[in-house]
Order: structure tokens, then sequence, then C-alpha cells
């Protein structure tokens, strides 16, 4: 009732410019659809319930009711199960009136299925008396259909206007003995202003059972799909809406005797949306196989095959599509592949050049820093240079300086004594010549020659010492002096080499300064030629590094 309720308020307006979008009515479509299943099981619920409800009453009148029931469930449904329910039903009848009900249900179950002359024979072997007006209202509506579809499908061999004509009158009969304003009444003037060309009487009859409050989901899928055939040849689009939703209905209402759905098919194959198509027109195959009538299946194997071609060569295409896009798209996965391997490739290239030039980099910073520590070392090596060369200017200066005081010293002694002995005083002159020390001027000749020497050559002592093994070294004796071996080899570095030289400056024999000297060289870790090389080469500026 609920979906019956919604599909009313959804398709109320029938006039062309009031039936709604057709996009939105195959969205419904396609929902219902979607929901076959649950709207199948609640199908199977109702008629489960119906069973129930046979298998408990005991009551004869009751039975048949509940079995005619059960087979209205399923005339529309299945044909197979619909036909036993029918033969059950005919067992169950007794009187008059429940048997021909019977063979009316049992001659529409053979009209839906496609035997239209086996379902008039059944129908004109009945006798109506004693039977009330809805069962004749039946028993006749169910005569004019049956010359209908006779008329609608046997064209070539068949007097059409003859059968027509006998199926209006059948109508006209259904119409007297219907209801006023009922459904029924309502459908069978509708059914005969449609036959009869009536178009806008017709529209407004349907207009008034579309919104009949007793109208069923199955009744409305069957009264739209004659309301489309009003519009046919004046709005395309009015036809195309109400066989949507007359498709609607069907589906919810579970009806698998339909047309609703072949049309469509047929529809979409035209508007030449094959996908839709398909799918609509196996789904009325589907619903055909399900019903079991072979009368639907040959409606609808008519449209079949043009469809399943059209699909078939979509497919094809598509797959041709599928194949080359597939090969285009291998071909350039591989380009890609073989692009990614190459930029790989290159990349670690160009990483190991990287690489190299970060090493090379570094080792131009390392050769940047040596360079900048040599120039450093140069810059202290220049400036201890200039102040090795101002300490030689001073030390040069100061030995001027002294052997000018020790020559004016003397010379002032020696003209003091002088005038003196001229003036005959010569205790005087003795004692002034005394106040004369030789050994105290040498003494202070050599402290100022040991001050001097060490200011010039810092570390001699220890550039001297490393020419000796560590228990043969010699050491200063005290701050600014030296021994006499090294006074000796300081005088040597000097370029004073001569031992009588040597021997006057320390007053000594020459004798006792080559002893000093023989005796120093043999305990040299050198030759005497090297030791004496390497005494020459000891620098006045040194770093602490062996060599040159």
């Amino acid at each position: 009732m609920k979906n019956k309720l919604l599909l009313f308020l959804a398709c109320l307006c029938t006039q062309p410019v009031c039936y709604g979008n057709i996009d939105s009515l195959l969205h419904v479509l396609e929902h219902s659809i979607q929901m076959r299943p649950a709207t199948l099981q609640q199908k199977y619920a109702r008629i489960r319930i119906i069973r129930n409800q046979l298998a408990q009453t005991h009551n004869h009148s009751d039975s048949f009711k509940i079995i005619l029931n059960l087979t209205l469930e399923y005339q529309s449904f299945n044909y197979d199960t619909a036909s036993m329910e029918v033969q059950r039903l005919k067992r169950m009848a007794v009187t008059k009136n429940e048997k021909v009900q019977a063979e009316i249900h049992d001659a529409f179950i053979l009209l839906s299925s496609g035997l239209f002359r086996e379902s008039l024979d059944k129908l004109n072997g009945l006798s109506l008396e004693e039977t009330p007006d809805s069962t004749r209202r039946l028993y006749y509506f169910n005569l004019a259909r049956c010359y209908f579809d006779l008329s609608d499908t046997y064209t070539d061999y068949l007097d059409n206007a003859k059968q027509f004509k006998a199926g209006l009158g059948f109508l006209d009969s259904a119409i007297i003995y219907s209801v006023p304003n009922s459904v029924e009444y309502l459908s069978h003037q509708g059914l005969k202003a449609l036959k009869g060309t009536q178009r806008e009487k017709g529209k407004q009859i349907y207009r008034q059972l579309i919104a009949h409050p007793n109208i069923t989901n199955r009744q409305l899928a069957i009264e739209y799909s004659s309301l489309s055939s009003l519009y046919q040849g004046e709005y395309p689009d009015s036809v195309l809406i109400f066989m949507i939703k007359a498709a609607i209905a069907d589906e919810q209402a579970l009806v698998k005797e339909s047309t609703a759905l072949t049309f469509l098919a047929r529809h979409s194959f035209e508007s030449k949306d094959f996908e839709r198509a398909g799918r609509y027109i196996s789904l009325a195959l589907a619903d055909a196989n399900f019903f079991g009538a072979q009368y639907r299946k040959m409606q609808i194997l008519d449209i079949l095959p043009l469809i399943e071609k059209r699909r078939l060569e979509i497919e094809k295409s598509r797959f041709h599509q599928f194949v080359f896009f597939s090969v285009v798209l291998a071909v350039l996965l591989l380009i890609s592949i073989l692009l990614i391997i190459r930029t790989q490739r290159q990349k670690a290239h160009i990483n190991e050049q990287n690489r190299q030039i970060s090493e090379q980099n570094h080792k131009l910073k390392e050769s940047e820093t040596a360079i900048l520590e040599a120039y450093q070392k140069l810059e202290r090596y220049a400036q201890k240079l200039s102040e090795s060369d101002q300490l030689k200017e001073k030390y040069i200066g100061h030995f001027f300086e002294s052997n000018t005081n020790l020559i004016n010293k003397v010379h002032t002694l020696f003209s003091k004594s002088l005038k003196q002995v001229q003036e005959g005083k010569f205790k005087e002159a003795i004692f002034n010549l005394k106040q004369f020390n030789d050994k105290y001027e040498q003494q202070k000749l050599l402290q100022d020659f040991d001050s001097t020497f060490l200011t010039v050559f810092p570390t001699f002592a220890e550039q001297f010492n490393r020419l000796f093994p560590e228990s043969e070294q010699f050491h200063v004796a005290g701050e600014n002096v030296l021994t006499v071996e090294l006074r000796i080899f300081a005088l040597i570095r000097l370029g004073i080499s001569n031992n009588l030289t040597i021997a006057d400056i320390h007053n000594y024999s020459v004798n006792t300064i080559y002893t000093y000297k023989t005796k120093i060289r043999h305990k040299s870790l050198l030759s005497s030629d090297e030791f004496d090389k390497a005494v020459l080469r000891i620098k006045s500026i040194w770093d602490g590094k062996t060599g040159d």
C-alpha cells in the first residue's frame, strides 16, 4: 500500500506538461529493479501468510476464498504455480458461482500464456445462470480480452474487424455488470475509449482511474500501459513516461507477465542506448522465463536478437578499443620503464659526479686549509725572519758598541797611564793599568755573545741535541748561557771554524779546542762530515719538525 501511495503521489498529474522528468523516472525504475530481491521476499512472505491461513481454516467458503487469493497472487507471477492453484480452486468449488469463478480464472491464466483459443473454448462453455454481477463482469471482460488479443496477434489470417467488434460487445457487457465509478468500471470505460480512439475521453477517464483510492499497483501498471497508447503519435515523451510508470508499478507489484520492460528495451534500442536496452530485455526475458509463458517469450525474442547483436557489436568494438588502448598503454608503460631506467642511470651518474665533485671540493678545502696554514706559517716565518733580522742588526750593533766601549776603555786607560809615565808618576800608572781585568772583560764578552746568540738562535740547544743520543745531549748552563761545547759549535754555526780563533776567544789552547771538537763529534749520531753539515743547517727559526 505504501508503494502504491508513493507511486500515485509521484504520478498524479496526467497532462503532458506534468508528466515529470524522464531521467528521474528512470532513476526510480532502476531503484525498483535493484529492490527486486526485497520485493520478492515480501511477496513470498505474503504467500506464506495466505498458506498459513489456509492450513488453519476448516470452513469450505473460507478455504475457497483463500485459495482464490493464492491464485490471484500467482496469476501474473508464475504460470505453473497459478495453474496448480486454479486446479485446486476448481476441485474446491462446490456452488455454481464457485465453479464459474474457478473456470474464469483458469481461462485468464490460459489467456495470459497466449492460449487464446483454449481460453475462449473454456469461457464459451460456461453458463452464467445463478451467478452474481461481479462474476458476470469478470466473465465478459475476459471474453473481451480474448477477442482483442486475437485481433491484435493474428493479423494475417483472421477477420480482425469481426474479432475486434466482438471484443467491444463483450466489453459493453462487462461495463453493464460493473459497479459504477469502481476501479473495474473506470478501467473498462477507459479501455472502450482507447479501442474506440476516443483520446480525450480516454485521458479523462484514466485521470479519474489513476486517482482512484482503491486501485492496486498491478492495476496501475495496466492502466499506465493503456494510457500510453492514447498518446501514440502525439506526445512521444508522454508515451515513454507512462510506460516507465507502468514498469515501476510492475516492479512494485512483482508482475512477471508484463510488456512494459520489453517496450522500454525497444525504445532504448531505437534511442541507441544499447546498454540500457540490453539490461531491460534481459530482465524481461528473465521475467518471461520465471512466469513460464511461451507467448511472452516469443514477443521478447522478436527484439532480443537485434539488441543482442548490437550489444555484441558494441562489446566487440569496446574489446578492440580495449586491446588498442592496452597495446598503447603497454608501449607507453615500456617507454616509461625505459625512461625510468635511463633516468635512474643518469641519476646514478650525476650522483657519482656529485660525489666526485664533493670529494674534489673537500680536497680543495683541505688544500685551501693547508695553503692557508702554510701562508699563516710563512707569515709567522716572515715575522720571525723580520725579528731575526732586527736581532742580527741588534747583535751586530751590540758587538760594535761592546768593542767600541772596550777600545775606548783601553784607550782611556793607556792614555792616562802614558801621561802619568811621561809625568814620572810610575806608581799611579801601574795602579791604573792594574785596574784593567782582562779575564773579567773576556768573561763579559762571552756572556754577551751567549745572550745575543741565543736571541738569534733561541732553539740552538734543542736542534743541536737532536744530533746526539739522549744520554749524550747537552744542556745550557743557565738562562742565556752556553756551555763551552755549545759555544764552540755556536761559533762554527756563525762561520768561525778556525781553531786558533775559537781558542783565542775562549783563552784556550788550540789543542784544547781540537780535543773538544773531536770528542763531541764522536758522541754524535752522524759522521764527522755529516755532523759539521748538520750544525751549519741549524735554523734561527725552527718549527720543531725534522729536516731543512
